[in-house]
């Protein structure tokens, strides 16, 4: 009896897994059809419809600077929210991890300035890098992947 319940959840899932899987197979264009394209170092598309963007990474384990900024607020005040005010600027890179992306803030402050594997390996462990932001993938294509 338990062979056949676990047959029968291995169908069903199987059904749903192969109905999704046709599902996503969307093309490029079907998927930028009515989208607002903006190119740039990260080209991105905005849909107005669901006031999403998405950002097409061409390069994984690429490191760039990111900055943030705080573009409007409520003018000069005691608790330092001033629009126009720069956030840090951060060293970081995207990684791909199965079905997301991951942005991840590198360690730029402590370095092993030494030829030691082991000591760099130590500086790498002791002082890690963060996870700023976690996306999924909406498409992947063999030249990019849009988040």
């Amino acid at each position: 009896m338990k062979f056949f319940i676990k047959l029968l959840v291995i169908i069903t899932f199987g059904g749903f897994l192969a109905h999704a899987q046709a599902e996503a197979k969307t093309s490029y264009a079907e998927f930028v059809k009515g989208k607002q394209a903006q190119q740039g170092y990260f080209s991105f598309y905005l849909d107005d419809e669901t006031a999403k963007v998405y950002l097409e990474i061409e390069q994984f384990e690429q490191e760039f600077l990111f900055q943030s900024a705080l573009p409007h607020g409520i003018g000069s005040n005691d608790i330092g929210l001033d629009r126009g005010q720069l956030g840090e600027t951060r060293l970081v890179r995207f990684e791909r991890v199965g079905n997301k992306v991951f942005l991840r803030q590198l360690n730029t402050y402590f370095r092993a300035n030494t030829n030691n594997q082991l000591e760099q390996q130590a500086v790498d462990e002791a002082f890690a890098s963060s996870i700023i932001s976690v996306s999924y993938t909406h498409l992947t294509l063999p030249t990019s992947d849009l988040v």
